[in-house]
Formats: C-alpha cells, structure tokens, sequence
C-alpha cells in the first residue's frame, strides 16, 4: 500500500467525526441555547442571570461556529484528499450549513430580545418608593399625615 493511499484511508475516521459532530452537534447545540434563551433563568436576580445568559450565549455561538467551520474544513480536506465519497457528503453538509443558518436567522427574526448577547432581566418586582413607611401603631411618624 503506498504512503498516499495510507494517508487517505487514515484521514477518512476524522473526516466522519468531523462530518457526524456537525450532523448531531449542531442541532443539540442550537436546540439548548435556544430553549435556554427562551426559558427563565432558575433564579430571579440578574446578579445569577449574567452568567446564565453567558453560558446560553456560549451554546448559541458554539452552534454557529460548529455550523460553519465543520463542513468547510470537512470539504477542504476531503478535497484535498481527493475522498469523492466524503466530498459528497460535505457537499450536502453545505447545504445544510446553509438551511440552518437560515433557520437560526428566522429564530432570531421572530424573537424579541437579540439571542446572541442579552441577558434576562430581574424577575422581582421593585416595590414603589413612598418615602415613607407607615407602621402599625400610629405613631404619626409620615409627614402629612
């Protein structure tokens, strides 16, 4: 066997995890951020809510990347190796690379806050200022009354 037909035959596992991290990873990645990004943070306070939004955009940013980077390199390097059997699946997975761009760009149309960088808001009503504090007892400490 000579040294090019090894070096093709040994590229070809990556090239299939390359191929299935993007088939699976992409979609699993989209589908969490985006039920975190529409889901409330698991406590009420933006001190907690800041890192959850990070962490949602992580997922979010992660499946963009992922969504892109994976099928080009998988197509770069099965053309480089002359794999017609893993270009024409990279061929597809640009396809693909595309339909989920354009569903993730649909997701971000519909959607009220940006999905990539917004950070949910308290979730604990600020009670009034008054200025005063009234208090059983009567002492008559609020002026004016």
């Amino acid at each position: 066997m000579s040294a090019g037909a090894r070096f093709t035959r040994a590229v070809r596992v990556p090239l299939g995890v390359v191929f299935f991290a993007w088939l699976y990873g992409t979609p699993f990645l989209f589908l969490v951020g985006l039920s975190r990004r529409m889901a409330y943070a698991s406590v009420a306070t933006s001190v907690v809510a800041g890192p959850y939004g990070a962490v949602t955009d992580r997922y979010l940013i992660g499946a963009l990347v992922l969504d892109v980077a994976a099928p080009l390199l998988g197509f770069a390097v099965a053309a480089w190796t002359k794999d017609r059997y893993w270009m024409r699946h990279f061929t597809i997975a640009l396809a693909g690379m595309l339909l989920v761009l354009l569903a993730f760009a649909v997701a971000a149309g519909a959607a009220t806050a940006p999905l990539i960088g917004s950070v949910p808001g308290d979730r604990v009503p600020i009670a009034p200022y008054t200025g005063c504090v009234a208090y059983s007892g009567g002492n008559n400490t609020c002026p004016g009354g």
